[in-house]
């Protein structure tokens, strides 16, 4: 799933675990969590 900015916000990967991003206002990655909530 992307962002009206063409940001990446959800990435599923092959077995079915989210890996969720939130960018800056500058729209760089400020935080990643994988699907065990490690950032």
């Amino acid at each position: 799933m992307h962002d009206g900015e063409g940001r990446l916000l959800t990435h599923t990967d092959a077995k079915d675990r989210p890996t969720n991003y939130r960018y800056s206002v500058a729209g760089l990655v400020a935080e990643r969590i994988d699907a065990a909530g490690n950032e």
